[in-house]
């Protein structure tokens, strides 16, 4: 599909832009989601390696001391651990895509067409409106505790 000079008129632009940016921020929220749960699973992974160990020499003490129950412990060991590093390198995988990825092209989506360039808050800043008043306030409150200048 090719867009030209027409489209732009018309919104079909700005749609597909904001589609897109939609799309974005949802694969984003999912991603957030999965790297969290597999944050708790791989923290939760530390305990049932320490639990399946007691469980081994519990087993070991049980049975009047047989100590091939230890030999137990290395395959039992090795399991969790690779099952922790495997979804450690899953979480990486997933900031590292989020940084690289989604952490780049965002924020060129978001500039309407336009070059991305810094602009001084002052410049757009309207007394007139609630939320200028309302960011302004907020800035002479937070700003000042920080050692920084709430003034724009």
């Amino acid at each position: 599909m090719s867009i030209g000079p027409a489209d732009c008129d018309n919104g079909l632009v700005a749609r597909d832009e904001v589609q897109i940016s939609a799309l974005l921020a949802v694969e984003y929220e999912r991603l957030k989601e999965e790297q969290k749960a597999r944050i708790g699973l791989r923290d939760n992974l530390i305990y049932a390696t320490l639990v399946a160990m007691a469980a081994v020499v519990a087993a070991m003490m049980q049975s009047g001391g047989r100590t091939d129950f230890l030999l137990l412990l290395p395959p039992v060991t090795f399991l969790l651990g690779w099952t922790y590093l495997a979804n450690d390198q899953k979480i990486s995988d997933i900031g590292r895509y989020i940084r690289e990825t989604l952490g780049r092209t965002a924020p060129s989506r978001m500039t309407d067409g336009r070059d991305p360039a810094y602009r001084d808050w002052s410049e757009g800043y309207d007394p007139a409106t609630w939320l200028d008043r309302s960011i302004l306030a907020t800035r002479e409150e937070i700003f000042p505790r920080h050692g920084l200048d709430p003034l724009p």
